[in-house]
């Protein structure tokens, strides 16, 4: 099923991408179980696109997940916010790639490199439903577009150290 969604996602003409600045600020949301390799890859989201999507949206946990791609399109059910974390990561432009499996890897696309054809791939862990290959995620529960997604190996995205964030108090926006 994974492989004839990806298969009728590639066979559509891919949208273009946002540039980015050299420096930013990117957000890996995963479940608080969840933990990775120093060398193992994460994908992410630039945190400023998911801030101003927050704002607009007023989303609740499970269609943050849809639009992330966490979820599948048939989920029904209910999400407890406290279940997942959100880590935000100080970054280069450079330690990020696209996964994007219709460029050669090494390419840039918008001022970042594609990556290689193994990190390319559809994520082990939990974005794999709204995965496009074309660099952004797909929102499961709407059949939209999503947020540009990177790569990013987990020792070079902590190389400046990281906070972790219950997700429900990330949702709840800043103190008033």
């Amino acid at each position: 099923m994974l492989f004839l969604f990806s298969s009728l996602l590639s066979a559509q003409a891919c949208e273009d991408l946002n540039t980015i600045p050299d420096s930013l600020q990117i957000a890996w949301i995963s479940p608080v179980r969840e933990q990775v390799w120093m060398k193992e890859d994460i994908e992410v989201v630039r945190l400023q696109d998911l801030q101003v999507w927050l704002r607009q949206e007023d989303p609740n946990a499970k269609e943050l997940l849809h639009q992330m791609g966490m979820l599948s399109k048939r989920s029904k059910r209910d999400i407890d916010p406290s279940d997942y974390k959100i880590t935000i990561f100080d970054v280069e432009k450079e330690w990020l790639c696209r996964p994007i499996t219709e460029e050669p890897e090494g390419s840039i696309v918008q001022g970042v490199a594609v990556c290689d054809a193994k990190t390319s791939k559809p994520s082990k862990h939990y974005t794999r439903y709204g995965y496009t290959g074309c660099g952004y995620s797909f929102n499961t529960q709407r059949n939209s577009r999503g947020f540009d997604v990177y790569r990013i190996d987990w020792a070079d995205a902590a190389t400046w150290g990281f906070c972790v964030m219950p997700l429900d108090r990330f949702l709840s926006g800043p103190p008033k």
